[in-house]
């Protein structure tokens, strides 16, 4: 067994200090799994590169949290631009890397492409102070602001779901007659249930689990309230 990280480096039962780039070996691969072609090579961060980059982007989040939220979301809608331009070759990466057929990975570039609009569109308003109490002597308003830097770790996996399994993600009910869909999918233990139909999938349209699916939700108006403080400001009035 071979171990290699910043501080030690381990053959079988003998460990040595130190390593290097030029040591390192690639730790992550992409792999094309229709060809098992090696695509992309990545390999270890040390401790060091690691704190480097986040390090580098709290930087640039302690920059752009001054910035006016408009401004932010015209870079956003830029980037929804961006996809669209380029959905053909977004694709062509999606297709290699997970293996789907090509239509479906250009529905997946479309699809961000929506997203992006949706929180450029929306996220200044739904980031907007929201007012609890008022009263001549004092108002208790919700501001929502940035928490910081974020990690996203994502399985891809497209389960077969129902109250059995250890996931929750998606299901869906169908019945001829009338109400019966519904009351079954009422006792489904999913983020999303659909009666008579699937659940929709669309950028306004909160998306997520619960159990081994995953808790919080993405995308809509409940999905921008997941990476915000929702901090309470209690001011007091004075004459």
């Amino acid at each position: 067994m071979s171990l290699r990280g910043s501080r030690s480096r381990c053959t079988g039962s003998r460990c040595t200090r130190g390593s290097s780039a030029a040591t390192r070996t690639p730790a992550y691969r992409g792999i094309n799994p229709a060809t098992g072609q090696v695509l992309s090579e990545h390999p270890f961060a040390t401790d060091e590169e690691a704190g480097q980059a986040v390090e580098s982007a709290h930087a640039t989040f302690r920059e752009w949290r001054a910035r006016d939220i408009s401004d932010r979301a015209a870079v956003v809608r830029r980037i929804a631009e961006l996809f669209e331009e380029r959905t053909e070759e977004l694709a062509q990466v999606i297709t290699r890397e997970m293996g789907k057929p090509i239509g479906e990975s250009r529905g997946e570039a479309e699809f961000s492409a929506e997203i992006f609009r949706y929180y450029a569109d929306h996220g200044p308003a739904l980031a907007a102070d929201q007012v609890l109490v008022s009263t001549d002597e004092s108002t208790s308003v919700i501001k929502r602001r940035p928490l910081g830097v974020l990690l996203g770790i994502m399985p891809w996996n497209y389960p077969d779901l129902a109250n059995d399994t250890q996931y929750g993600l998606g299901s869906a009910v169908f019945a001829t007659e009338p109400g019966r869909a519904e009351r079954l999918a009422e006792g489904l233990e999913a983020g999303m249930v659909g009666a008579n139909q699937s659940p929709p999938e669309t950028a306004d349209m909160p998306f997520g689990g619960v159990k081994r699916s995953g808790y919080g939700r993405e995308l809509g108006p409940l999905g921008m309230d997941e990476f915000v403080n929702k901090r309470l400001m209690a001011v007091a009035k004075t004459s």
